[in-house]
């Protein structure tokens, strides 16, 4: 019987296997090797061309992003109505309700059980008058923390547009 790989062989093969790979690495390793510095500064140029590119096309005209500011402001000042109007009239059904729990419940000609109805329907009505104060104050709270992360999103913004501002400067003055 014939051997076809013998030791020698074998070796042979592994070594060579193993500087190919070797070489392989190396040349990859090799072709990453570009500055990082060109890379910002062509990722800076791009971004700047289709800055440029979007101004000169009017994609948006300043009237068009005036009139749906407005047009927010609008919807915004209208679900405030909404919600006072809402709240107004739910405050008035709560307090009619009052008013009758108090004449029921001055009435002397009501049996126990009714009694004791009208006064679920009291804590009913109580609840409810809790219900409108706990979401109103839910919705302030939502409002104010939407507020915090806006503002904590714009001035990030801002402090990194104002980094690239000096950056940019810095690197035309080299």
């Amino acid at each position: 019987m014939k051997k076809y790989f013998t030791t020698k062989n074998l070796y042979a093969c592994l070594t060579n296997t193993s500087m190919i790979v070797a070489l392989c690495y190396f040349i990859i390793v090799l072709g990453s090797c570009v500055s990082h510095e060109q890379k910002q500064d062509d990722a800076f140029e791009i971004v700047k061309k289709e800055k440029n590119a979007l101004k000169e096309s009017n994609f948006l005209k300043p009237e068009i992003v005036k009139e749906q500011k407005e047009t927010q402001i609008g919807e915004k000042n209208r679900n405030i109505d909404e919600w006072t109007k809402f709240e107004n009239e739910m405050d008035k059904k709560i307090l009619a309700n009052e008013h009758k729990v108090k004449e029921l419940k001055g009435n002397a000609n009501i049996s126990a059980r009714l009694s004791r109805k009208v006064e679920n329907l009291e804590k009913d009505n109580n609840a409810l008058r809790k219900k409108i104060n706990e979401y109103k104050e839910k919705m302030r709270v939502s409002l104010e923390s939407f507020k915090v992360g806006m503002d904590h999103e714009v001035n990030v913004i801002g402090i990194e547009l104002k980094d690239i501002a000096i950056n940019g400067k810095k690197q035309n003055h080299i």
